[in-house]
């Protein structure tokens, strides 16, 4: 849980601008996180919005969130819902990084389709690339110009 904390602060200090701290609990990081939503409660609603939105944050638990009136408490629900969210993600590539190492390392990758061989060329082909069936078209080309 030390390495997946220390992974969720990088991520907040980076996305978030808290600042880095000593100590690493969760608390402290749902403190640093409740004063920037706080701070964004305040000035810029919008952003914070849209923050969630790109986070993927259930808008159902962020309306009631929203919806228990003192700002204090309304950031620091809010900034579980982040935590939580931050820390599923996190989680995620972690499990999908080591499956995929894991079928790497046991050559369980899909082989790369074949490519398609080249076709025979028709006769068709053979004579418009020499130029047999460039004098039509050259004729027809300088006779529109004139």
């Amino acid at each position: 849980m030390d390495v997946l904390l220390h992974q969720l602060e990088q991520k907040l200090v980076q996305s978030w601008h808290i600042e880095r701290s000593d100590e690493i609990t969760r608390e402290h990081l749902l403190k640093a996180l409740q004063a920037r939503i706080g701070w964004l409660l305040d000035t810029n609603l919008e952003k914070l919005m849209g923050i969630m939105y790109l986070l993927d944050v259930d808008e159902k638990r962020f309306n009631q969130c929203v919806s228990l009136g003192n700002p204090d408490k309304i950031s620091y629900a809010i900034a579980e819902l982040v935590l939580e969210r931050e820390l599923q993600k996190l989680k995620s590539r972690e499990e999908h990084g080591r499956a995929s190492f894991q079928r790497s390392a046991a050559g369980d990758q899909p082989e790369p389709e074949p490519e398609p061989e080249p076709e025979p060329e028709t006769e068709t082909e053979t004579e418009t690339e020499t130029g047999a069936g460039a004098g039509a078209g050259a004729g027809a080309g300088a006779g529109g110009r004139a």
